[in-house]
């Protein structure tokens, strides 16, 4: 407006009318509740699963579709896979649509190379399926099984050039893998650190910031991970406590961590990713 010029590349603010900078990608988290919401609006990638959003990353211009829109999957009440698009510039809600299979979990849902990625649970309570639809045409890949076994929800999330699935083993340990190049890699064990529950993971540039609840407790424990499975930072106990999903985004130069207290209250704290640091707990309106 008023005549500024603003350029995004790779979801980076890269020039205004003050010339060029390395500004970062500014987004805003939203909750949904026991959905996944994934939002590429404005190069915006944000996934939201059982109230929490669990990812937020971001496409470049060669990857945005010509419209803006959004797209909400959701698990029906008979164990269907379903998603419907939101398209931003007339503001309406497209129909339902059924994917084949099923699951009996909250899909992991992400937006990559202008496909809509998705990572379910299988009805047997154990097995994953992946399966994109491609957003030019809407046509579903159709459903490929994944090695690898968890009684838990998985998690999608990207930094624009990978795409990563992170699991909680049958052993309770914490796998990785990841899939470019239109190809899946083979899964990766975190070195080391246990969690009975599901996982809250984002990118952090080209390493993986996770969050973990302790094993058999209402912990929480965070590290930076490489996508191999590497402690790049070492675990730490958080302060606070949740019986709850977790979730971590990300905006600006800052992760998020979402949590339910044992109060009921959500409560959320940030993450400077450039200090290693934590702020401190605050609590958002309702419970």
């Amino acid at each position: 407006p008023n005549g500024a010029l603003t350029m995004w590349i790779d979801g980076q603010v890269v020039l205004n009318q003050t010339g060029l900078n390395m500004a970062t990608p500014i987004s805003i988290t939203q909750l949904r509740s026991g959905l996944v919401f994934v939002s590429n609006i404005n190069a915006m990638v944000t996934v939201y699963s059982d109230c929490i959003a669990i990812s937020n990353n971001y496409i470049g211009l060669e990857e945005r579709p010509t419209t803006s829109n959004a797209y909400l999957v959701a698990r029906g009440f008979d164990n269907s896979i379903y998603y419907r698009e939101y398209n931003a510039n007339n503001n309406l809600w497209g129909s339902w649509r059924a994917l084949p299979g099923a699951t009996i979990a909250s899909p992991a849902a992400c937006v990559f190379e202008n496909n809509l990625h998705l990572v379910v649970l299988g009805i047997d309570g154990a097995t994953l399926w992946h399966g994109y639809v491609d957003l030019q045409t809407d046509v579903f890949s159709g459903w490929q099984v994944l090695s690898g076994a968890t009684t838990t929800a998985p998690i999608l999330t990207s930094n624009g050039s990978v795409l990563s699935a992170v699991v909680r083993g049958l052993d309770n340990a914490i796998y990785i893998r990841c899939y470019e190049n239109g190809a899946w890699g083979e899964w990766s064990s975190v070195s080391y650190g246990l969690t009975g529950d599901c996982l809250a993971a984002s990118f952090v540039g080209d390493n993986l910031h996770i969050v973990a609840k302790e094993l058999g407790g209402v912990g929480m424990f965070d590290a930076i991970v490489s996508c191999d499975g590497t402690i790049i930072r070492e675990w730490a106990l958080l302060s606070g406590a949740s019986e709850s999903v977790l979730g971590l985004t990300s905006a600006v130069s800052k992760d998020y961590l979402v949590a339910r207290g044992l109060d009921n209250v959500v409560y959320c704290r940030g993450y400077d990713v450039a200090s290693d640091a934590w702020d401190a707990w605050f609590a958002l309106p309702g419970a």
